[in-house]
């Protein structure tokens, strides 16, 4: 059996990184660094990081600064000091081949590293996998909307919004309850500073050199409002190491509406990664 561990890391910035360690019985030479999405933590991928750990790779989950049990230091909430983060975890718990996945914002924290060259595709670590995150945000002027609302108007309004955009297709009141768990955890004006961030960027030089680089996975779901509109545009700079998942049906949350299948592309990639071993 897996055996779990937490740790805390205190950041280049004064800060401070909480984590979780999942460490198979029979460690097969890999390290899967899982970064959750906007508004989540950690423990949101432990179903999976214990699946994935049967497979033979050790996991480190870590909650992104601002987020569950992690703290910001000086350089506050902005994607570069998370992407510093990560440098750090890479260095201080990346044994073996590393390979780095994120989710959503947790994505987009991984081409910020690579963007900014404080991780390198084939130094820093081996491969990527991409979980509802492209080259770009699909909507920048609404996200800039959502955070203007959480601003100015307060979480429920924020909420309304939010549910409608991220959580298209799943029932209203559910949405609704999500988005505003989503406001509450991390509070409106760490959301807006994140997702006003997030708006400006454009990645499409980052997710080339990491597709070209390094093997890629990006796992898309078919009904995700914030990806599935990028597909074609995805594919057109997809670089020839990169490969784009499109899982049927499911919408924005692949890592709760289809974790099996999820779990079956990890596992792809892993295999193709290291080249048919290991697995």
């Amino acid at each position: 059996m897996a055996s779990e561990e937490p740790f805390r890391l205190e950041t280049w910035d004064g800060g401070l990184i909480s984590y979780i360690t999942i460490s198979p019985p029979r460690w097969g030479g890999d390290t899967i660094l899982m970064l959750h999405g906007l508004g989540e933590n950690s423990r949101v991928w432990l179903h999976i990081a214990r699946l994935a750990a049967g497979l033979g790779p050790r996991i480190v989950l870590p909650d992104l600064r601002g987020h569950g049990d992690s703290r910001p230091g000086q350089g506050g909430v902005s994607l570069e000091a998370m992407a510093k983060d990560l440098e750090a975890l890479v260095k201080r718990e990346g044994q073996g081949r590393v390979h780095l996945m994120g989710f959503s914002l947790g994505g987009f924290v991984v081409l910020e590293a690579v963007d900014k060259d404080i991780l390198e595709p084939g130094g820093g670590f081996e491969s990527a996998i991409l979980v509802g995150a492209l080259h770009r945000p699909a909507d920048p002027e609404g996200m800039r909307a959502r955070a203007r609302l959480a601003r100015e108007r307060g979480v429920e309004e924020a909420a309304r919004a939010i549910a409608a955009a991220v959580y298209r297709g799943v029932n209203t009141n559910l949405a609704y309850q999500a988005a505003l768990k989503l406001l509450q955890r991390i509070g409106p004006h760490v959301y807006a500073s994140i997702v006003e961030e997030l708006a400006g960027r454009d990645y499409t030089r980052a997710f080339q050199r990491l597709t070209a680089e390094t093997p890629t996975t990006v796992v898309v779901g078919s009904r995700d409002p914030l990806a599935a509109g990028l597909l074609e545009e995805a594919r057109r700079i997809l670089g020839p190491r990169g490969r784009i998942v499109v899982i049927e049906g499911a919408g924005h949350l692949v890592h709760l509406e289809a974790a099996s299948r999820l779990i079956e592309a990890v596992k792809t990639h892993l295999g193709s990664a290291l080249g048919g071993q290991g697995l």
